[in-house]
């Protein structure tokens, strides 16, 4: 569940850690993902100064116009390297 929700534009994650770790920093991303918000922060009390705590999380999702782009471009077919490696 998120903490704070700022004027739908910013989510903001509490944490009382020792240290932040990839589980935090991917269950805001999540977050991120499932509002399509763009900007959360994580904020951790546990740490001696109040700036080493505070970690800055941006999400690159495509806007509904660049997935329509990029569903439009042609498909690369896969390349089978064990062929050409035959060939050598």
């Amino acid at each position: 569940m998120v903490d704070l929700l700022i004027e739908n534009k910013l989510i903001i994650e509490i944490k009382a850690v020792p240290e932040i770790n990839d589980y935090h920093f991917f269950q805001l991303l999540n977050y991120l993902r499932l509002t399509e918000m763009k900007l959360g922060m994580i904020l951790n009390f546990h740490s001696m100064l109040f700036k080493n705590g505070v970690k800055r999380v941006v999400n690159k999702f495509m806007s509904k116009f660049e997935k329509k782009i990029d569903s439009d471009w042609p498909k690369i077919k896969e390349y089978n390297f064990s062929n050409s490696l035959q060939n050598l």
